[in-house]
């Protein structure tokens, strides 16, 4: 988890998430959901996994489209 989060606060929008623009982002929310899909890809033998927006609240965050490959 602590890896995960430090991933996180390298990417070019760490600021924005940790409220630059005034608001802080669910980073617990992303890295439960990395966790979560790292879980399910090994259970599953998926390949592949594009999620693309992960759209960010305050409190958590959605996967608005997937694409998996198995």
């Amino acid at each position: 988890e602590t890896e995960i989060k430090l991933m996180i606060n390298e990417t070019k929008i760490s600021k924005i998430l940790n409220g630059a623009r005034g608001k802080v982002y669910d980073i617990q929310s992303i890295t439960d959901t990395i966790i979560k899909l790292s879980q399910i890809t090994d259970k599953l033998n998926i390949i592949e996994c594009d999620i693309n927006p992960l759209i960010v609240y305050e409190t958590g965050c959605i996967a608005v489209d997937a694409r998996i490959k198995v």
